[in-house]
């Protein structure tokens, strides 16, 4: 099948789809509508249960027109008030309506939102507490927050401080493993200020399972709400975000229970979603006030990641929380003494590189699953690398004999980008199309001393110019080398065949014919000429636009092809020719 007849084919499967979706999804009739308005409780209900149960597994309802979500919203704010069971289907439709972002808004109005939060017990006036009211409550406020402006926007400071008092008892609700049951607790086990709203929620009447369960809407809710808001984000940071350091806290007591294991996926989930909550804190505000709960936060993700088998989605929201945070990662390589050294610990120039290895190996378990979307996560993980070597000369040197130790002989037998070694992947991470490309070329030229010529070693010029020519050090190819004693590169089996690699591929390529062989010297003459005349053909016709590098670093345009040569007659010193691929 050809690629057309492909692309006919997706067109096709796309155009049944949406038409059965338009055939099976109810629509909401005028009788409908009327019947909602004018029939008795049990009616109501029962109507909007059918039309729930015909929406529930769709997430686009374009077919509810503007002036039909109007008159829904009328008769929602009607009769909402009158009973609990008409409260939990009204929200239920909300909460599967508020899926679709288009005309949400037309839905909704600030008392319907207000009504929602009541619900939900985040407002001052509360109706009277039902479970199955309150969890459609909660699950609707996640919806409508993340696609409704007016939502957000009704989404106050009375709502938001009782949602961290919440969280904040929640995650303090003590509940102790027994025969692998968990003790109900009451809430004068709770240590709590007796002014405080969290008072009306009814947490002693909730078992093991609610609690985690509202645990976890909780944090979402926090999710949602401050990764929209500006405002919201700002307060958190200087007030709030304890709670949800607190969280972090109490997971870090059960390390355990953090492993890839399905038997504490809720324990998981709540940590998870702590630490995306804080992300969104700290990447988007700062105020120096907060270095302290910064510092405290920097350690907990620190412990998170150093956590032998760690569930994957925890290490990478710990990586991305730890790459915003506007402070040292001296931090997070201490210097010990002696005495202080444990077994478990990794020790490297007296510092602790438990943290950098365990984020160097993270990063390489994901390279090797060799996958272009799981590529566009890497980069906090090359961010928090880059800073690690950037500013800890120790880590630099621990994280250098581990991503490009010093090469040998078999190492230049093939391709830099070939290979399975962390130095290979790296390199085909260089040359990927994706947003990580630059990070992962940053990080090797960091892990080179930002020396060019042995950056163009380790990877080849052909690899190495896009970094070199955003930098404007093309020039810098020819300087002479460093040898630096502590970081030598060489060892003495590539020296031997260090001559014979090709600087612009970084490999010793295999011995072919040479196309000049049998030619005389007018023979050679006419194809370079041949050459130079084809170039300039395709220069004047504007398919190509040849350069060369400046006296700044960078690369310039050629007005003529005889520039590509003009400073190229002088004989190269030798010193440069031996020196070019740099230690």
């Amino acid at each position: 099948m050809e690629l057309k007849d492909w692309s006919a084919l997706r067109k096709l499967t796309s155009l049944i789809f949406t038409l059965t979706l338009l055939i099976m999804t109810e629509n909401i009739s005028e009788g409908d509508l009327m019947q909602w308005q004018n029939s008795s409780t049990g009616n109501f209900v029962e109507s909007l249960k059918r039309i729930n149960g015909s929406f529930e597994k769709y997430h686009e309802f374009g077919h509810v027109d503007i002036d039909t979500r109007r008159r829904i919203l009328s008769i929602f704010s009607e009769r909402f008030q009158e009973s609990s069971v008409i409260r939990q289907q009204i929200l239920h439709f909300l909460r599967i309506l508020a899926r679709d972002r288009q005309n949400l808004d037309h839905l909704l109005s600030s008392s319907l939102v207000q009504d929602v939060l009541n619900v939900a017990l985040l407002a001052e006036q509360s109706f009277e507490f039902d479970w199955e009211a309150f969890i459609q409550a909660e699950m609707c406020l996640i919806n409508i927050l993340f696609n409704s402006n007016l939502a957000r926007n009704e989404f106050n400071d009375i709502a938001s401080n009782l949602l961290l008092n919440r969280i904040r008892i929640l995650s303090e609700t003590p509940r102790i493993s027994f025969m692998q049951r968990e003790i109900p607790i009451t809430v004068e086990d709770v240590a709590i200020s007796t002014e405080s709203k969290i008072l009306e929620f009814p947490v002693k009447n909730l078992n093991n399972e609610q609690i985690d369960l509202v645990t976890s809407y909780d944090l979402r809710i926090a999710f949602v709400a401050s990764a929209q808001s500006k405002d919201l984000q700002l307060r958190w940071l200087k007030n709030g975000c304890e709670v949800f350091l607190k969280v972090l806290e109490r997971s870090l007591c059960f390390p355990e229970r953090l492993r890839r294991n399905l038997q504490w996926k809720n324990f998981v989930e709540h940590t998870n979603w702590a630490l995306k909550v804080l992300f969104n804190i700290f990447c988007y505000s700062w105020d120096d006030s907060v270095q302290s709960n910064a510092k405290q936060c920097m350690v907990l993700c620190s412990r998170i990641i150093t956590i032998k088998n760690i569930d994957p989605s925890l290490e990478q929201s710990a990586v991305d929380v730890i790459a915003v945070l506007p402070l040292s990662f001296e931090l997070l390589t201490p210097k010990l003494q002696h005495i202080e050294q444990k077994g478990t610990n990794i020790i490297h120039d007296g510092r602790d590189m438990t943290f950098a290895d365990a984020v160097l190996h993270a990063l390489e378990r994901r390279l090797e699953a060799e996958s272009s979307e799981r590529n566009e996560l890497l980069g906090t993980f090359l961010t928090v690398l880059i800073r690690l070597s950037s500013q800890v000369k120790e880590a630099r040197r621990y994280l250098r004999l581990l991503v490009i130790p010093p090469l040998h002989a078999t190492d230049v037998e093939r391709r830099p980008d070939d290979g399975a070694e962390l130095r290979n992947r790296m390199i085909r991470l260089m040359m990927s199309i994706s947003n990580t490309q630059d990070l992962a070329a940053e990080f090797i030229f960091i892990l080179c001393k930002k020396s060019v010529n042995r950056f163009v070693k380790y990877c080849g010029f052909g690899h190495a110019a896009g970094l070199l020519a955003n930098r404007g050090i093309l020039n810098a190819l020819n300087t002479s080398k460093h040898q630096s004693d502590s970081e030598a590169s060489e060892t003495e089996d590539y020296k031997a065949v260090e001559t014979q690699v090709n600087p612009v591929t970084g490999y010793i390529e295999p011995a072919g014919e040479n196309p000049f062989t049998g030619m005389t010297e007018e023979q050679k003459e006419y194809e370079v000429h041949r050459l130079m005349n084809d170039i300039n053909k395709l220069m004047n016709q504007g398919l190509i636009t040849p350069g060369r590098v400046g006296k700044d670093g960078q690369l310039e345009p050629v007005k003529h092809v005889l520039e590509l040569v003009k400073d190229d007659d002088a004989e190269p010193d030798k010193s440069d020719s031996e020196d070019g691929v740099g230690s």
